[in-house]
């Protein structure tokens, strides 16, 4: 299934039929996760180079993790809910990311435009809800970072 990301009045992201992404400050790397069904979570990077993320539940238990494979990229193992998938930066400069599990692609995500904050993504159908906004968490926080660092 193809989604799209919006603005939504509150300024948090909107994914089309999922949830919303709710950065919990203006230059946080916090956020909170929101379901349309109402789960939520909250999603937070850690480490002095930011190499980990972690998606908590309210009662803190971690439902999923980042970690970065190394300097070069964002590219990293996924753990969420027991299963582990790769998530591969197709191309940090337009944005595209693939979560991987073995072989298959689970999420496509892929900026709209060079210097657009939209995305689109391509799902499969039984991806989990929290993991569809974590992944786009993640590629609205490696976009953050790569600007900050582009920004000097």
């Amino acid at each position: 299934m193809e989604l799209t990301t919006e603005k939504n009045a509150t300024g948090a992201t909107e994914v089309s039929g999922v949830g919303t992404v709710a950065r919990t400050g203006w230059m946080s790397h916090t956020a909170e996760l929101r379901t349309t069904s109402g789960a939520t979570c909250e999603a937070k990077v850690s480490g002095l180079m930011q190499w980990h993320a972690a998606a908590r539940d309210g009662h803190g238990t971690a439902l999923g993790t980042w970690d970065r494979n190394g300097m070069r990229n964002h590219s990293g193992a996924v753990q969420w809910q027991g299963k582990s998938y790769e998530l591969r930066v197709e191309s940090q400069m337009s944005g595209r990311y693939s979560l991987m599990l073995a072989d298959r692609v689970m999420i496509a995500v892929k900026r709209k435009g060079l210097l657009s904050a939209q995305l689109t993504l391509e799902v499969e159908d039984e991806v989990d809800p929290l993991l569809i906004l974590f992944v786009v968490w993640l590629a609205q926080t490696f976009q953050r970072m790569n600007r900050a660092a582009a920004a000097g």
